[in-house]
């Protein structure tokens, strides 16, 4: 037999549950609640409840809850910009290369692809792409003038990050080195494993999902002789993306210093720990 679903609670309920785990709330904590889902923000409080009694052991502020939880709100916008420019960068480099070496129209034929890439499944997924942008004014422009067939530098565009990543690993060996070598610059096969993970953290930013003690599916594999710890968390995540990007003396102004400056901002409510930020993880961080 399944459990009763609980029921619902009205806010002041909720705020007697905190106080119940030994969560002191505040002036403020009703107002938050009202705009914040209460399961949403019970991830946060995770962390710091007693596995066996659920309670807190010492007293929380609920303003500390609070704070984490926004320091993962700003920290998911500087990410969302990173991977947006690494996704547009990551579109225009594997599109331009792929269509000077097999024509426009030359991601329809499987031959042109590795004999385990599910080109059938991939070419669905072009049709989804094509019919959920129709009334693109782009779209309607190449059917009503060149058919119902996308150039590769058109339908890319309307690639998520997820099938963006599946091509890349679904392109013929020879052709991931010729690409890495004249316009990525990043090791062939070490680069799937890293569009994996920036594909994992994209979908938790783009669904404003909890970063903070979040452990990912994806684990990537470093360059020979870069040490950095990989524990599946944040850091990790954030580490991939200063290797994808696409600029790299652009990173320190664009990102990392942001980075850094977010993180001394929530110092004294974040702990390093649940982000899986090493002890020199500036040093890390910064070019």
């Amino acid at each position: 037999m399944f459990k009763s679903i609980k029921p619902a609670k009205e806010f002041q309920e909720q705020i007697d549950i905190l106080k119940s785990r030994n969560i002191i709330p505040d002036d403020s904590t009703i107002s938050f609640l009202t705009n914040v889902n209460y399961y949403r923000i019970s991830g946060y409080i995770f962390p710091f409840l007693n596995t066996n009694s659920n309670l807190c052991d010492n007293e929380l502020q609920f303003s500390t809850v609070a704070s984490i939880y926004e320091f993962d709100s700003e920290m998911r916008s500087i990410l969302q910009k990173t991977l947006e420019k690494i996704e547009v960068s990551m579109r225009t480099r594997i599109a331009h290369y792929f269509s000077l070496k097999y024509s426009p129209l030359g991601y329809l034929n499987n031959q042109n692809f590795s004999e385990k890439f599910d080109h059938e499944t991939f070419l669905k997924e072009i049709e989804k792409c094509k019919q959920n942008n129709s009334r693109s004014p782009v779209v309607i422009h190449h059917f009503r003038n060149y058919g119902k067939d996308l150039p590769f530098w058109v339908i890319v565009d309307y690639f998520s990050f997820g099938t963006l990543s599946q091509f890349y690993s679904g392109m013929k060996t020879e052709d991931k080195k010729e690409l890495n070598t004249t316009l990525i610059h990043l090791h062939y096969e070490k680069l799937s494993g890293w569009l994996r993970c920036a594909t994992d953290l994209r979908n938790r930013c783009a669904h404003y999902s909890r970063l903070y003690n979040w452990k990912f599916s994806s684990l990537p594999s470093y360059p020979n002789g870069d040490n950095t710890a990989n524990d599946r968390r944040l850091f990790t995540q954030i580490y991939t993306l200063k290797l994808l990007y696409p600029i790299p003396e652009e990173w320190n102004n664009s990102v990392g210093h942001h980075i850094v400056t977010l993180i001394k901002k929530y110092k004294n409510d974040i702990k390093l720990k649940h982000i899986g930020f090493p002890i020199d993880w500036e040093k890390r961080l910064l070019n």
